[in-house]
């Protein structure tokens, strides 16, 4: 095949694609349904801004061709996989299509390079945060973008997740958590524990950074991301997508 189409719906009605009728792109699942066209080869796309604790049916069909000459595979059985999203809800999430950073912050510990607002580059080309130490030449920096304080005490099972992109050759964005920090102010000055997501690996690819837990870190803590350059090198990163989840409840947390 030349590519596939995957489809989604909150309902185990799935109908298979007819030949001659290509189906577009349908990132909004709103209305219970969508569509994404995928390369052939190994690749992998996640579905974003999904219902909690609900069922999703998915389906694809590898074809050839395109426009009227398109030609989907449908004799047979076709893949498919069911899958139900956690029983949560969203404490806070930052898609950055308010036009700002706000309100996550950054701070410049090294470097004249600062986090800035990109209206253009994020998922599916929304609105990202972007850090780059590259201006006409490379230059050492040290910047971090800084969510607001989270407020925990009401939730459990409280988890993060993000999307990254990157490209260039240059170090790693770090991802921290910290119940010490008091903010606004130098990160430097607290202690920040690191968390293991899974990062773009380069050409710009978006790469969902999978869902950690966080729940032993306090009822207020700071989320943040840190990026670093040299003067001989530096990768450009951006952050899209982010959420913190939770099980809200009226009552707090008991700490014994």
């Amino acid at each position: 095949p030349q590519k596939y189409l995957i489809l989604v719906s909150t309902q185990n009605n799935i109908q298979a694609p007819a030949d001659g009728t290509p189906v577009a792109d349908d990132l909004d699942l709103s209305d219970g349904t969508g569509a994404k066209n995928v390369a052939q080869g190994a690749q992998a796309y996640t579905f974003a801004n999904l219902n909690d604790n609900q069922i999703y049916y998915f389906a694809i069909y590898p074809y050839t061709n395109a426009g009227s000459d398109i030609n989907y595979k449908t004799d047979g059985t076709a893949p498919a996989a069911n899958a139900t999203t956690p029983d949560v809800e969203v404490i806070h999430s930052q898609n950055f299509e308010g036009g700002s950073l706000d309100p996550w912050t950054q701070y410049s510990v090294l470097g004249d390079q600062v986090w800035t607002f990109s209206s253009q580059y994020g998922v599916g080309g929304s609105a990202c945060a972007k850090m780059s130490g590259y201006d006409v030449a490379t230059f050492a920096n040290e910047d971090w973008l800084i969510s607001p304080a989270l407020n925990l005490a009401n939730s459990t099972m409280e988890k993060f997740r993000f999307q990254s992109a990157k490209n260039y050759t240059g170090n790693p964005m770090e991802v921290f958590i910290s119940s010490n920090y008091a903010g606004p102010g130098d990160p430097t000055q607290a202690p920040w524990s690191p968390l293991p997501p899974t990062l773009s690996s380069g050409t710009w690819v978006w790469t969902e950074s999978g869902l950690f837990e966080f729940s032993t870190y306090g009822e207020t803590v700071y989320l943040a991301f840190k990026f670093t350059s040299s003067a001989t090198e530096s990768a450009t990163w951006e952050v899209d997508e982010i959420e913190v989840l939770g099980k809200t409840s009226k009552i707090g947390r008991a700490h014994v």
